[in-house]
């Protein structure tokens, strides 16, 4: 009994671009957490400086 390699060669293909796909996916969600967490630092210091200053505020 012969093997076909055109099928094993086309599953390797499709194997090997699901799991690209999966390690792309991987990184892209890597970075939208870091640009996440730099943003709500962001908004969480200027929050806090705001309030620093408006505590100087006479009134």
């Amino acid at each position: 009994m012969q093997c076909r390699h055109v099928a094993n060669e086309g599953f390797g293909k499709v194997l090997g671009f699901v799991i690209c796909f999966v390690l792309f996916l991987g990184a892209l969600q890597v970075a939208y957490d870091a640009v996440a967490g730099w943003y709500d630092a962001a908004v969480n210091w200027g929050s806090e400086t705001a309030a620093y200053v408006a505590s100087f505020w006479p009134f």
